[in-house]
């Protein structure tokens, strides 16, 4: 039988417990789905706009962590763009790829954590890496790589994490027998798991295949630091994520009290393994601390709190924050995801963006706001010819695109003759009236239930088309606000398509 997770396999050699403890965590269902996530994001490869493209189809896979994504790209201290951002593609573009991916890859791991039967104790271990994260990022120095500073302290404890998200009873006994002791602690772990920690979490680290330096920067920092920084850069990114943890771990300790001798002896043990002076520590530690708790509010985790960190920075005040993509208790969400996609696509037009990035992010706009599962935008080959696939959105649409083509001769082309109706069309359910026979054979399926064509004309010629569907039942509810929002963005995609024909030639 196949297995689940790939990679564990290659691990029954090297480390037969630690393989046991994941091939437990397989039988809990969601670890596979949560490792599969990982990789994809972690494994984008090619130039950065196919990395765009990549990252942003991933991430839209997932309205929740698309939705949380956007929330915390738009907290103040985040985006630093007082109009906000309403879709990924922009983003992507204007905070980078390494960047969104970093703040993917650790909302992905809150998506899969954050609902496990011991939810406070697993919310905790996730602001303490979190929280480390943003110190890490906060004492690099321009040497650092910022998303590999920000992955090593978010993964440096990934064996302690997996460990209270999968075998909550066993780490509570761990915990009962050793406390905090570190030597203890692999000692019983050890004793009750089979295999310590910081195992578990390379364990780990291997079948998701996190990137060596990654791991590396995952071994524990323990002893007396070394009085400079290190030359290699491994030793670096190890000594910067330990200290992080050590400092995210006083932070919220108890009480304010007892946290601040406990930060105090935090920098002055690793200040000068980080080259990094006792005030300038404090001050971007308090940057950093600030930074995460908008970011954990942004994610839906309520207010947090750490200690401050002595010395306060001398601003004026922090920006206003910009408004959140989709706030509860919107009266109307998707009007506001339409109209902030529509700012953001208006954006990169004046910018000169390439026609193909323009029509997908309209496209992704209303594939968000319409509640659809899958859409393909269309373009016509020439004047004559048929409509075929361009970018595609959602469930296996990259599989779809290359397939779609419709021909918009006289013929029994179902599509077509939507499309030449000139009319907005929506089949509410597929299933009923013998509908699915009229389609194409290349989209029947069982989970097409509700589809829309919206044809796209300049001039009354038939530019393009854009096709949603969804495996449920039951048409679009628009309202005025939403009809002339979505009027705008399909003029900007016929816009993307005219100057597509006209570079082709």
């Amino acid at each position: 039988m196949a297995e689940a997770v790939p990679g564990i396999a290659a691990l029954r050699e090297r480390s037969p417990l630690v393989a046991r403890l994941l091939d437990r965590m397989q039988a809990d269902g969601d670890f596979p789905a949560m490792s599969a996530q990982i990789v994809r994001v972690l494994n984008l490869a090619g130039g950065e706009r196919e990395d765009l493209r990549h990252l942003t189809e991933e991430i839209l896979k997932d309205v929740a962590l698309t939705n949380k994504l956007l929330r915390v790209v738009n907290a103040a201290r985040f985006a630093g763009h007082v109009d906000g951002i309403g879709t990924v593609s922009r983003a992507v573009s204007m905070m980078g790829v390494s960047t969104v991916r970093s703040l993917a890859l650790s909302l992905v791991l809150l998506e899969h954590m954050e609902n496990r039967l011991q939810a406070q104790r697993v919310r905790e271990e996730y602001l303490r890496a979190l929280l480390a994260a943003h110190l890490a990022v906060a004492w690099g120095t321009p040497d650092v790589d910022p998303e590999e500073a920000f992955l090593g302290a978010l993964f440096h404890e990934l064996g302690r994490m997996i460990a209270v998200c999968y075998f909550p009873t066993e780490v509570q006994t761990i915990d009962a027998r050793a406390g905090r002791d570190r030597d203890a602690v692999r000692r019983e772990a050890v004793r009750v798991l089979g295999a310590d920690f910081e195992a578990l979490g390379q364990g780990v680290a291997r079948v998701w295949r996190l990137p060596a330096h990654i791991r590396r920067a995952m071994e524990p920092a323990e002893g007396t630091p070394p009085s400079r920084r290190p030359h290699e850069a491994g030793e670096r990114l190890r000594w910067l994520s330990g200290a992080a943890h050590a400092m995210a771990e006083a932070m919220l300790g108890p009480t304010a009290d007892a946290a601040t001798p406990a930060w105090e002896r935090v920098s002055r043990r690793f200040s000068g393994v980080l080259g990094v002076g006792l005030e300038a520590m404090a001050l971007r530690a308090e940057s950093a601390r600030q930074r995460w708790s908008e970011a954990a509010e942004a994610a839906g985790l309520g207010r947090v709190h750490a200690a401050p960190v002595g010395v306060v920075p001398s601003a004026s005040g922090p920006p206003p924050p910009a408004p959140a993509v989709v706030q509860d208790g919107d009266m109307n969400p998707a009007a506001t995801t339409l109209a902030q996609g529509l700012a953001d696509v208006t954006d990169v037009l004046l910018e000169g963006a390439p026609p193909k990035e323009l029509g997908r992010m309209a496209l992704e706009t209303l594939y968000r706001a319409l509640g659809y599962e899958r859409a393909v935008l269309c373009r016509r080959t020439g004047p004559s010819g048929p409509l075929q696939g361009w970018i595609g959105l959602g469930a296996d649409a990259e599989a779809l695109v290359p397939q779609f083509q419709v021909s918009l001769g006289d013929g029994d082309d179902v599509l077509g003759a939507m499309v030449r109706s000139g009319k907005d069309s929506c089949v509410e359910d597929v299933q009923r009236a013998a509908w699915s026979a009229r389609l194409p054979a290349w989209l029947r399926s069982d989970r097409v239930r509700c589809l829309l064509v919206l044809p796209l004309c300049r001039e009354g010629v038939v530019v393009g088309m854009l096709y949603a569907d969804r495996s449920t039942p039951g048409g679009p509810v628009w309202t005025d606000e939403d009809r002339a929002l979505v009027r705008a963005l399909r003029n900007l995609m016929v816009y993307a398509l005219a100057s597509a024909a006209a570079l082709r030639g």
